[in-house]
């Protein structure tokens, strides 16, 4: 009777326990499902502290984790991707965001958001510091995050009446802010505020839609090395490379992602304090 008393005792202590791990497990949403009020020492700085590190969804499509909040006067959007998690990086780098909110009212036009825009060659030999299996991590993260605010000059507006310029400065007059950093995780987040006046006419009841893209990497980003060679750029060479990636694109292979804009679509009911 003990060891039946026992037995029963194990079983029930087992369950509960695969219980909160797949509790503590559970994925996250495909798509933001909350609001969220943004919390008072929220800074637009690169980093994920003020959210305790935690997203709100985690999108198969773009391979990207993301959390999307607001305060009283401002819309933010945090968007991270991870080692090892495809491609998403790779295309952060070398194709950008695109971030667009929409109205239901067709008539109205939607607000276009282009983000992670870098200066052409600002980039060079990122990618090969930061996984640099030799370097210590805490090392070259230093370096490697002034080289990428370095090489961040502009961001992408269309849609606004009060800016007239498509181009605008990371340093702008406007308070739309962008960081892009790396932490000791060799995840990359980028932090973005956008005051809402400038897609007020969009928020219908205090909710809007919007489509986050990353964009497929742009051939003029990438070193192309075919056979043990570098490839000049309008070269036969180019062309047989760029043969193979749409090899690889139409027949679904891996790293087709990488050529392809991949997105998901949302929508977001404004939190209340």
């Amino acid at each position: 009777m003990k060891n039946l008393t026992l037995a029963k005792t194990t079983l029930l202590l087992l369950t509960i326990m695969i219980a909160g791990i797949s509790l503590y497990a559970q994925k996250l949403p495909n798509v933001q499902k909350t609001s969220v009020y943004a919390p008072l020492n929220i800074k637009t700085d690169g980093k994920t502290t003020e959210w305790d590190n935690k997203f709100e969804a985690q999108n198969g499509a773009t391979g990207l984790y993301y959390t999307m909040a607001n305060d009283g006067e401002k819309l933010y959007l945090t968007i991270q991707g991870r080692d090892g998690n495809g491609t998403p990086i790779s295309k952060m780098l070398n194709g950008g965001v695109t971030f667009t909110v929409k109205s239901d009212n067709k008539s109205v036009k939607p607000v276009v958001f282009n983000f992670l825009i870098f200066q052409s060659k600002g980039l060079t030999g990122l990618q090969k510091k930061i996984n640099d299996p030799e370097a210590k991590i805490d090392s070259v993260l230093g370096p490697v995050n002034d080289q990428i605010a370095g090489a961040l000059k502009e961001i992408g507006v269309k849609g606004v009446s009060d800016i007239t310029d498509t181009l605008i400065s990371v340093y702008n007059e406007y308070g739309i802010k962008e960081v892009v950093k790396y932490d000791n995780k060799k995840a990359l987040t980028c932090e973005i505020a956008i005051p809402l006046k400038y897609i007020s006419q969009l928020i219908n009841g205090g909710t809007f839609k919007y489509n986050v893209k990353l964009n497929a990497i742009k051939m003029g980003n990438v070193s192309i090395v075919l056979n043990g060679s570098h490839v000049a750029s309008g070269s036969e060479g180019e062309a047989k490379a760029m043969s193979l990636v749409n090899m690889i694109a139409t027949s679904g292979g891996n790293g087709s992602d990488s050529f392809n804009d991949t997105d998901f679509s949302g929508s977001y009911t404004l939190a209340k304090k």
